[in-house]
Parts: C-alpha cells; structure tokens; sequence
C-alpha cells in the first residue's frame, strides 16, 4: 500500500519514541536501512502515536472497546480470524443473492493490479466508452502493481502518478520511462497540496479515471479533488473493517503513516455519501475487500443494472492475515521470523528485569515492547550503545 515513507514520519519527540530506538536498535542503521526497512519503523512510531494521542478514540464505541482488549494476542486472534471469518461468509451471502450475469464482479481479472480490478477497469469502459483515455493514481509505491497500469502499458493511456517515496518513484520512472504519455511524480499528498499537484501536471478537469490509495487521509483528498474535478470513473479503497452501515471517516492528519492497522481511510457508507454528494454512483466493489468501483451518475444509464444496490454492494475483507487488517497493530509472526535472523544474540537470550526505561508515563507493553528481550546485536553490542540513547537495561 502506497506513501509509508518512514522519512515523512514526525518526531513526535516522546519517551516512547526514545524507548523504541532503544529497544530496536541503532539510530543510524534504522534510519538508514540496514537493519530495518524504513516502513517497518514508521509503523511502529505510528502504533505508538496512536496509542499515545489516544487516536484511537476516533473509532466506533465497540471497536473502541475491542482496541482494548485486542492487547491479550488470544482475544486478538480470536476476533481477526474466527469472527472475521463469520463475518466474511455472513456478507458474502447476502450480496451473492443479489449478484446478477451483468455484475462487474463477475468480469474481476488481474494482469497488474492488486487483486482483480484489471478485469473491473476495462468492462466498465467497455460500457461507457474510453473518452480521452487519461488517468491518475496515487500511492502507487514502485508502479509495478497499481489499477492504471494496463490501460497505460497495453490500451493506449496516457496518465499521471503520484508517490511520495523518492525510492520508489525512481524505480516508477524506471518502469515507465518508454511511456511517452506517462507522468511520474513525486509529492506527499495532502489535501492542501492536491489541487495545486493536478495543476502542476496538466490534468483536465474530467479525467476519465481517478485512483485514490494513499492508506489514510483518502477521503478528505478526495474530497478536496471533487470540488473542482468531475473524474468519470473513481477507484477509491474503503476500510472494509467497518461494516456497511458503519459512517466511519479517519480525521484529517497530514503527517499520518500507515501503521497496518484498520485505522486508516473511510468506510464504504462514508464515501459513498460523499459519492452521491458529487453526483455519483457505486457500481462494484471488488471480492477481497479493497476497492470501491463509482460511475458519474450521467454516464451510468442502463449500462450498470445493480447500480442502485448501494451498500449492499459491501464485501468484508478477505487479504492481509486473512480476513483484514486488525484493530491494532502489531508484528506479524513472519516479521519476527526475519528479524530473528538478522539478529543472531552472541550470548543467551536474557529478558530484561526492569523496565527499558525509567522515565515516567513509560510502559513496555507498547506495540514494539515485545521485542526487548532481543538485548544484543550480532556482533555483540547492546542497543543503544554510542549513540546517546540509554537502553535502560
């Protein structure tokens, strides 16, 4: 998912900040790579601002609750993986009853994108004819797997795409440097900045696709790019965690990082408000759970026949660990895998007998607190060592 550009994370100069550089390891082989992939580290600084700036109060009152008690990893699972499934198949049987021969999810194929939008993207041209043939997508990361891809690189798209991670956007540019009519840019998008961007790249004022994924902010950006674009076809990822009758809008942060946590995004009754508000249809929402497929009203005419499904059209999330991101963040087990192996103790593995640190307000049981015990380096040297940074220990 696009724009985790660990440089763009704000210090939010805290205790907790300090203890997870500590517990992590060096300040400088973090920040610069070579012990941790730079997303990694923005989404461990970004579990822990919202556990800090008590974000997560943003969410529903039960979701709230399950936030709390999703600390217990039993409940945890217990709630991503055998709720979530109930779930999943209880939705999944409501909407295949009302599925039709001519419903776009049956015409879902994958040549480039994430999951089937590939297929989605070129039936509904199909019904509405290509126009101008000009699209825009953000949050991209290296363009190698994005929705625009195959109209650009085998229909005859010409197009702009946006990233806010300058390793990425060079490997973009790489990618797509033999398209003529292919833009490559890079910018952290905001809802400030995002008109001013479509200015920059000469975009029209009625782009016959639009794709929104910057994994947070989606909904004020486009928002903001509704008020004076008229886009004939939008592709926007709603957070499916919140169900369809759940009105659920992140507020707006501009320095916001993905922490691969539900708190991110909108849910598909907000967007489609602000759809119908613009002149809108929903038209399909992809089978994992990602994307929300809408239709400029005045183009729809017979060519979507469940067109007036609206939230019904909802499909719960079947990707990530298996059905959705959960709650909460936290590493994964391959996550774990992997930093075991690039961190080899010298000397047995000891737990630490007093905190990491002994500031106060500071509690080790914070997303990453679970990684302490990993108190030396391969070679030997604990964390924090020569770099100013106690590690308490």
């Amino acid at each position: 998912m696009g724009l985790e550009l660990g440089a763009l994370v704000p210090d939010w100069n805290s205790s907790a900040s300090v203890q997870i550089d500590a517990v992590l390891g060096l300040r400088d082989d973090f920040r610069t790579g070579r012990i941790f992939r730079p997303k990694a580290i923005s989404r461990g600084h970004m579990a822990l601002a919202i556990q800090e700036r008590g974000l997560y109060r943003n969410y529903p009152l039960l979701s709230r609750l399950e936030w709390h008690l999703s600390i217990d990893r039993h409940f945890a699972y217990i709630m991503d993986h055998f709720v979530a499934k109930l779930r999943f198949h209880w939705h999944n049987w409501r909407r295949k009853r009302l599925l039709t021969p001519a419903s776009l999810m049956n015409f879902e194929s994958r040549v480039f994108s994430q999951n089937g939008e590939d297929g989605i993207l070129q039936e509904i041209f199909r019904r509405i004819g290509d126009g101008g043939k000009f699209s825009v997508e953000f949050g991209i990361e290296d363009g190698t797997q994005c929705c625009t891809r195959e109209l650009l690189a085998h229909h005859g798209w010409s197009g702009v795409l946006l990233e806010g991670s300058p390793a990425y956007v060079k490997k973009a540019q790489s990618l797509y440097k033999r398209h003529d009519g292919v833009q490559v840019g890079q910018a952290f998008i905001t809802a400030e900045n995002i008109l001013s961007l479509f200015q920059e790249h000469d975009v029209p004022q009625s782009p016959d696709l639009l794709v929104v994924d910057i994994d947070g902010n989606d909904y004020w950006v486009l928002q903001r790019i509704l008020s004076s674009y008229r886009p004939r076809v939008l592709v926007c990822e709603y957070n499916a965690r919140w169900a369809s009758q759940i009105d659920w809008v992140m507020p707006y942060d501009p320095g916001h990082v993905w922490d691969g946590s539900a708190y991110y995004g909108a849910s598909l009754a907000a967007l489609l408000s602000l759809g119908e508000k613009h002149g809108y249809k929903l038209v399909c929402c992809e089978s994992r759970g990602v994307n929300a497929f809408f239709v400029r009203a005045d183009l729809t005419e017979n060519h979507f026949p469940d067109d007036h499904l609206g939230l019904a059209h909802y499909v719960p999330p079947h990707f990530g660990r298996g059905y959705g991101h959960p709650i909460r963040f936290r590493y994964s087990l391959a996550f774990y895998k992997r930093f075991l192996k690039r961190w080899r103790p010298v000397g047995p593995v000891q737990r630490p007998s007093e905190p990491l640190t002994s500031e106060p307000g500071v509690s080790i049981d914070s997303p990453n607190g679970n990684m302490a015990f990993l108190n030396e380096r391969r070679d030997g040297q604990r964390p924090g060592e020569g770099t100013g940074v106690s590690d308490g220990i």
